[in-house]
């Protein structure tokens, strides 16, 4: 086997760009964002030092480097994660900061030919390395947990962590650790969290505020506003080319380019289709529901039926790809179109001047009152694992818990520090200002997605803890409002507070559970996602609504909501 060494108010925003106009501040969320915990050299550490001060391996808790003698571990990690790992920079850091001496052991290459190959080792019983870094799906990560190949980590998260330990004193313990534990109590990994708020309320919109000047037109609010909005933009010449060449709305078939969620939300909440393994399910009257066989679902359904019979989306948001989308918002003559569904205006070009008409369209209230917007927060999940090969389970733990240090986990995500990015500590404003965010990262080379990137740190798949104050978000201003990463941070006070505190995020089964209903959930989603947009372009009529709410229960949907219904509330009683 080769292995491999391996809440202030919007008034600057509001001052600066018209992008902001129709969206109001949104109060600063906590994250348990209090200033990281500082380590120590066993120099500094001296005089106070308590504990453990003859372990021949370990220095105190909090201590750096981790380990008093090089200790070497084995990591299997995907191949694509990096060019080469032994010469990483992040590595480079990790083993300077732990004493550790790391050897690579390359496990497949994508995340399901890595699922696949670390599924065929286990179940050859071929010795594993003492750590695995990848991502599993919860439920196959608590099945190697169970099975013994994965380790229980629950006395190490509260004995011989110091810097989770910081952050789960501060609020994490309970709202995080429920989605990183196994329904049996035991907590088989180690996870990252590195929220940002924009990625919280992805399923935004995004509208033509030039063709509403133009046409003497207000910000829609209800979907009735909306509904005449896009008639207007269809039929009164709004880019004046004297041609009827406008698209009122039109996405694609791409990741977040769908206006589903956005549209949906005016009549009841709905939940992430795709960023949920039980997608658009919802408390209902106190009580776990499908979303897809309620009235309030149906009436949403015909709202965007209406709107593609009056061709006010483009059919073409349901055939084409992104590249064919780009070619329509970049077109050279005019501007084509009145609204875009979209996460962020990146699907532009960085110097385009088509997007600057744009400003983000608020969520719509619907004709019963409903004004929601998705929440899809990115859930802990565990991605570092001890096999029950490692003779020295304890070093690798606290590798682990090491890499939620501050200057690994910003590094992890944007590269080395003096040379990809800088603190800063002047007075430019942070993209987040109206948040209290203060701007402490000033970006010097922006390598996020590219081939450097391989060379520095790890894509940013491994354990890592970024708060507010240490990502995206405070990140310093550089005065572009047409930028990309600042058009997105202005949209979020119009999404942010309008999801249910109750919104189903995740749902973790045992292994019994899910065997008893993944054959259900699988058709159940399939029906669900190919009907909806039946019913939305017209090949499926309404006439045949019970017809498909039969189906469904053919399917064994009441067998599927009752052990969703008991997996939910096991997960609602660890918080």
């Amino acid at each position: 086997m080769e292995m491999k060494k391996v809440v202030k108010t919007l008034v600057l925003i509001l001052m600066l760009s018209p992008i902001s106009a129709a969206c109001s501040p949104v109060g600063k969320e906590t994250t348990g964002s209090s200033a990281p915990p500082e380590a120590k050299t066993p120099e500094t550490m001296a005089a106070v030092s308590t504990k453990e001060p003859d372990d021949p391996v370990f220095n105190e808790l909090g201590v750096l480097p981790l380990f008093k003698q090089p200790v070497t571990l084995t990591v299997g990690i995907p191949s694509t994660v990096s060019d080469d790992l032994d010469n990483n920079y992040y590595t480079r850091l990790l083993e300077e900061k732990s004493n550790a001496d790391l050897e690579f052991q390359l496990i497949g290459g994508t995340g399901a030919d890595f699922r696949q190959k670390l599924s065929l080792m286990i179940a050859s019983n071929s010795e594993l390395p003492d750590i695995i870094l990848g991502g599993l799906e919860m439920r196959q990560s608590n099945q190697y947990g169970s099975m013994g190949v994965f380790l229980s980590l629950n006395n190490y998260y509260e004995n011989s962590s110091f810097y989770i330990r910081h952050y789960m004193d501060l609020g994490d313990r309970e709202t995080l650790l429920p989605y990183a534990t196994a329904p049996n109590g035991n907590i088989y990994g180690i996870f990252k969290d590195t929220r940002e708020m924009a990625d919280d309320f992805m399923y935004r919109a995004w509208i033509n505020k030039t063709w509403l000047n133009a046409l003497g037109l207000e910000m829609p609010v209800t979907t009735e506003d909306f509904y005449n909005v896009l008639t207007a933009f269809k039929t009164q010449d709004p880019n004046g080319n004297g041609q009827a060449d406008e698209l009122p709305l039109v996405g694609s078939t791409a990741w977040n380019r769908q206006p589903f969620e956005f549209l949906m939300n005016a009549f009841t909440y709905t939940s992430a289709g795709g960023a949920n393994n039980v997608p658009y399910l919802q408390i209902k009257d106190g009580r776990l529901a499908a979303s897809y066989v309620l009235p309030e679902w149906k009436a949403g359904l015909e709202y965007q039926n209406r709107l593609v019979t009056d061709g006010l989306i483009s059919g073409l948001t349901y055939t084409q790809g992104d590249a064919e989308l780009k070619q329509i918002l970049e077109n050279e003559d005019v501007q084509l179109v009145g609204v875009i569904p979209t996460n962020s205006m990146s699907v532009y070009l960085a110097d385009s001047v088509r997007k600057e008409d744009f400003v983000p369209l608020p969520p719509l209230t619907g004709p019963e009152g409903a004004n929601f917007v998705t929440r899809v927060t990115f859930l802990p999940m565990n991605s570092f694992f001890i096999t029950k090969y490692c003779d020295n389970p304890e070093a690798a733990f606290r590798l682990g818990d090491l890499m939620w240090e501050e200057e690994l986990s910003i590094t992890s995500r944007f590269g080395e520090e003096g040379v990809h990015w800088q603190y800063y500590s002047g007075d430019k404003k942070s993209l987040y200002d109206y948040m209290g965010i203060p701007a402490r990262l000033e970006i010097l080379q922006n390598i996020w997605g590219q081939e450097e990137a391989k060379k520095v740190h790890w894509g940013d798949f491994q354990p890592a803890k970024r708060t507010y104050e240490m990502g995206v978000m405070a990140q310093v201003f550089d005065g572009n409002i047409y930028d990309s990463q600042y058009m997105t941070a202005v949209s979020v006070p119009c999404y942010a507070d309008k999801t249910p505190e109750d919104a189903v995020l995740y749902i973790s089964f045992t292994d019994e559970e899910w065997n008893t209903i993944s054959d259900i959930a699988n058709s159940i989603r399939t029906y669900v996602d190919e009907s909806k947009t039946r019913f939305i372009v017209g090949d499926l009529g309404f006439s045949e609504w019970d017809n498909y709410v039969n189906e469904l229960n053919k399917m064994g949907l009441e067998d599927y909501l009752t052990i969703c219904r008991q997996a939910y509330d096991r997960m609602e009683s660890l918080k």
